[in-house]
């Protein structure tokens, strides 16, 4: 009897310390963004480089399972993207998808559309506070991910069509059903807020 309780405490014992060694040898998200040098080309809180986009809001804008594929295999979701195949470990995608996928920051719409009576600064204030900029640029502000917006008004879509505020929204609505395979995502906003937006856009000619 005494054996046979020795034997259990050990394999216990053995139990526990294997399961500490797996949680001692899972790298933190944070670990692996340095490991990458991730912050040399995004800025993340503040810190790193303006070479790629801002990750502040990445939550917001891409799915747990988009950012997972798209750290597997950059290339193959976006051909000629600057960002490389780094070679990381399915849980390496695992936890780094959750700690991006995590990166969110509510944006209270009804809000920002009450607060203020001309469209144009409330327009301003949704596209701030959706930060367009993280991947967009207007002028030398912002990321070059994104086309520049500067003198948007003024230019032809990425469709080839001349840009118009009834295109627009029908972009902002859904960038997918306009140019099938865009990198841009849909955010989810409200009729409301795209045409708010919209009446923004409509001036940087």
């Amino acid at each position: 009897m005494k054996q046979a309780f020795r034997t259990l405490l050990l394999m216990t014992a053995a139990c526990l310390l294997a399961m500490g060694a797996g949680s001692a040898a899972a790298p933190s998200a944070q670990a692996l963004m340095q490991k990458h040098a991730c912050l040399s080309c995004h800025t993340l809180h503040g810190q790193g480089q303006a070479a790629a986009p801002v990750l502040d809001m990445v939550g917001n804008r891409r799915s747990h399972a988009w950012i997972r594929r798209w750290l597997a295999d950059p290339p193959a979701l976006k051909p000629g993207t600057l960002m490389p195949k780094f070679p990381l470990t399915p849980q390496d995608l695992d936890v780094l998808a959750t700690y991006l996928a995590s990166l969110r920051q509510p944006v209270d719409g009804a809000r920002i559309l009450a607060s203020r009576r001309d469209p144009v600064q409330t327009g301003r204030a949704l596209f701030d506070a959706y930060q367009c900029l993280a991947c967009h640029r207007i002028g030398r502000v912002g990321r070059f991910v994104g086309p520049d917006l500067e003198h948007l008004a003024s230019r032809r879509t990425v469709t080839g069509a001349r840009w118009s505020a009834a295109w627009e929204e029908r972009w902002l609505a859904d960038p997918q059903a306009v140019k099938p395979g865009t990198f841009m995502p849909t955010f989810g906003l409200s009729p409301a807020e795209i045409r708010a937006v919209v009446s923004y856009l409509a001036t940087l000619k």
